[in-house]
């Protein structure tokens, strides 16, 4: 339906012969979004029921230190443009 307009199927065209691009764009939405990703990586919620029925919700905010979300934090920011790994 797009390519039945003339201008509309030079752009698709381009686009679709234009290289991908090196990272990621993380302008707008992109960062609060990845700030939220990492904080939820680090928090643990534990809920528990007593046996007289109340619940205990516990809520552990860990280091950031962890090797696993050392690696992911790493990968998260070569993908950032600007950050002189992989970036612009």
């Amino acid at each position: 339906m797009l390519r039945e307009d003339p201008d509309t199927a030079q752009r698709l065209d381009r686009l679709a012969q234009s290289p991908a691009p090196a990272h990621f764009d993380a302008t707008g939405l992109g960062i609060p979004v990845l700030l939220a990703v990492v904080f939820l990586l680090r928090t643990h919620i534990r809920i528990r029921r007593h046996p007289d029925g109340r619940w205990d919700f516990q809520i552990e905010h860990k280091p950031g230190d962890s090797k696993l979300l050392t690696d992911l934090l790493r990968r998260i920011q070569a993908l950032l443009p600007g950050t002189g790994a992989g970036g612009d």
